[in-house]
C-alpha cells in the first residue's frame, strides 16, 4: 500500500514539476491558495468567514494550520494535491480488495489503473472539497459492507459519514442518499425494522440536516458581508440555487435553449466515459453498495436533461462523479481479463493520463481537444490553472504594478479567472470585485469609486470570448495581459 501511495504521489507530482512556481487547477488559484493568504494575514478570522457562509468547511479546517505555518499559498497547493490523490488511491484499492473482493495484489494494480484514468486526475486538479468527500465516501461503501455483514464498524460508519458531508455539499447528498436507499432496500427485502435499517436512517437523516444548512434554509450564521458595496452581489449560483433553472441562465454553465442542455450532457458522459466502456459491456453490475452510488450520481447527471428549467445543480460535477462506479465495474472486469489484454488496456490508459498531465493546453493530447463542448468542464490539459501557465507571471505582474501605481479609492473589477490572483497579489487599498464583464457594472463602479480598474488579456488574445469595449483604456501591459481603466 505504501508503494502504491508513493507511485500515485510521484505521478501527481509530475505536472506540479512541470508547472514550475505556478500552480495548477482553477479552484486551486481561485479558492483555496487566497483563503491560504487570507489565514497568514487575517488569522483565525478567515476561517470564519468559511464557517459563516454555511459552506462544507472540512478543507479549510485542514488548511487553516498549515496556513499558520508560513508556507507560502503557492506551494502549499502544489504539495496538498499530490497527497489527497495519493490517498485517493489507497481508499480506491480498500474498496477493490474489500467491498469488490478483488485480490490484494491485483486490487493495487487495479487501483493505479483508476486513478491515473483521466477523470480521476480531473478531480485531483482542483477538486478537493469533491476529492475529500469521496474518499471519507469510498470508506463509507467499505465500512456499509462489514456493518451488513456481522454488525460491525458502526463508529466507522458514521464517522466517515459525517466527514464525506462535511467535505462537500454533494457528497452529503450522496451519503444522504446511499443511507436512504440502502435502509429502504433492507426494509423492502426482510419486511421488518431492524437495527440496521435504523443506524442508516439516521445517518441519512443527519447528512440531510446538513444539506438544510448548506441551502442556507437554516440559516444558523449572518454571513460576513464582502469588502464591496452590496449592490455588486450578483444572484446565487451553485449548490445554494436549489432547483436550478439552466436555460438561459447566463453564466459559464447556462444554457441558451433547449436542446443544448440535452446535447451537452450526453457529449460529455461520452467523452468521459469512451475510454471505459467496452470494458463495461456485459457486465454483471452486483454490488448494491456501489449500484446506489451510481444511481445517485446518475440521477445527478440527468435532471438537466429531464426538466433544465428545474434541475440539481452542477450536474457536470455529479457526471464526474459517476465515473468512479463505473471505473469500479469496469476495474472489475479488467481483473477477469487475460494477462496480455489486461496490460494492453492498462498500457492505454496510462497513455491517457500521461497525456493529460504532461502536455501542454496549447498542444493537448489529440482525445481532449475533440469538441470544444468539453472544454468549459475539463481542460485539455493539467498543466493549466485559471489562466494558462505562460500567462502566470504577466497577471503577477501587471498586478504588482497596480498595486503599486493605482490611485486611492479605486476597485478591480475581476473576471472568475482573476479573482483569486488580485486575492494572493494586490495587497494594498483597491478593492477587488467579481467582475460579469457587463458596461453597467462599470458604471455602478464608477458612483461608489473614483476609478475603476480591469484585469485582462490585451485586445485579440486570450480565453473566455470577450473583448474589452473602446471605454476601456489599457495602462500596463505584460506579455498577453494588461490593466485597463474605465473611461466613458
Amino acid at each position: 500500500m505504501v508503494c502504491l501511495w508513493l507511485s500515485l504521489i510521484g505521478f501527481r507530482i509530475i505536472p506540479e514539476v512541470l508547472a514550475g512556481g505556478f500552480p495548477i487547477g482553477f479552484d486551486t488559484v481561485t479558492y483555496y491558495a487566497p483563503f491560504i493568504r487570507g489565514v497568514q494575514t487575517l488569522g483565525f478570522n478567515s476561517l470564519l468567514r468559511v464557517l459563516f457562509s454555511q459552506t462544507a468547511p472540512l478543507i479549510y479546517f485542514i488548511l487553516f494550520p498549515l496556513g499558520l505555518a508560513g508556507v507560502p499559498p503557492i506551494l502549499l497547493t502544489k504539495i496538498v494535491s499530490p497527497i489527497i490523490f495519493g490517498f485517493m488511491g489507497l481508499v480506491v484499492f480498500t474498496v477493490l480488495k474489500d467491498v469488490l473482493k478483488i485480490s490484494r495484489g491485483e486490487a493495487v494494480l487495479l487501483a493505479f489503473f483508476m486513478c491515473v484514468n483521466f477523470m480521476v486526475l480531473r478531480f485531483s486538479w482542483d477538486m478537493w472539497r469533491n476529492s475529500l468527500g469521496l474518499i471519507f465516501y469510498l470508506l463509507c461503501l467499505r465500512a456499509l459492507t462489514f456493518f451488513d455483514l456481522n454488525r460491525r464498524g458502526g463508529f466507522k460508519l458514521l464517522l466517515f459519514s459525517l466527514l464525506s458531508a462535511a467535505s462537500s455539499e454533494l457528497t452529503a447528498v450522496l451519503v444522504a442518499a446511499t443511507m436512504c436507499l440502502g435502509g429502504l432496500h433492507k426494509l423492502i427485502k426482510i419486511r421488518r425494522l431492524t437495527s440496521f435499517t435504523v443506524i442508516l436512517f439516521i445517518i441519512g437523516g443527519l447528512c440531510g440536516m446538513l444539506i438544510v444548512y448548506y441551502l442556507h434554509i437554516l440559516q444558523v450564521f449572518t454571513p460576513t458581508p464582502p469588502d464591496y458595496p452590496s449592490e455588486f452581489i450578483g444572484g446565487a449560483v451553485g449548490f445554494a440555487s436549489f432547483p436550478y433553472n439552466y436555460i438561459g441562465a447566463g453564466g459559464w454553465y447556462g444554457f441558451e435553449n433547449y436542446s443544448e442542455a440535452v446535447l451537452t450532457p450526453i457529449i460529455l458522459f461520452l467523452f468521459i466515459s469512451a475510454p471505459i466502456l467496452p470494458l463495461l459491456f456485459k457486465q454483471k453490475f452486483e454490488c448494491k453498495w456501489v449500484n446506489i452510488f451510481l444511481l445517485t450520481c446518475l440521477i445527478g447527471s440527468v435532471s438537466i436533461i429531464i426538466f433544465p428549467y428545474a434541475a440539481i445543480p452542477v450536474w457536470h460535477r455529479w457526471m464526474f462523479m459517476l465515473v468512479f462506479p463505473l471505473l469500479f465495474y469496469a476495474s472489475k472486469k479488467l481483473s477477469s481479463l487475460g494477462k496480455r489484454l489486461k496490460y494492453g488496456y492498462f498500457t492505454l490508459i496510462l497513455v491517457f493520463g500521461l497525456g493529460y498531465a504532461v502536455l501542454p493546453p496549447s498542444t493537448p493530447f489529440p482525445y481532449y481537444s475533440i469538441s470544444s463542448i468539453t472544454y468549459k468542464y475539463i481542460p485539455t490539459s493539467m498543466l493549466q490553472n485559471s489562466i494558462s501557465l505562460e500567462d502566470s507571471p504577466s497577471v503577477i505582474t501587471v498586478l504588482n504594478w497596480l498595486d503599486t501605481y493605482g490611485f486611492s479609492n479605486s476597485c478591480l473589477m475581476a473576471y472568475e479567472p482573476f479573482m483569486g490572483w488580485s486575492r494572493l497579489y494586490l495587497q494594498g487599498d483597491i478593492t477587488i470585485i467579481p467582475y460579469d464583464l457587463s458596461t453597467s457594472m462599470l458604471d455602478l463602479g464608477l458612483e461608489y469609486y473614483d476609478n475603476v480598474y480591469v484585469i485582462w488579456w490585451i485586445r485579440g488574445t486570450g480565453w473566455y470570448d470577450w473583448t474589452p469595449p473602446p471605454s476601456l483604456i489599457e495602462v500596463f501591459s505584460s506579455g498577453d495581459i494588461a490593466v485597463y481603466i474605465y473611461s466613458p
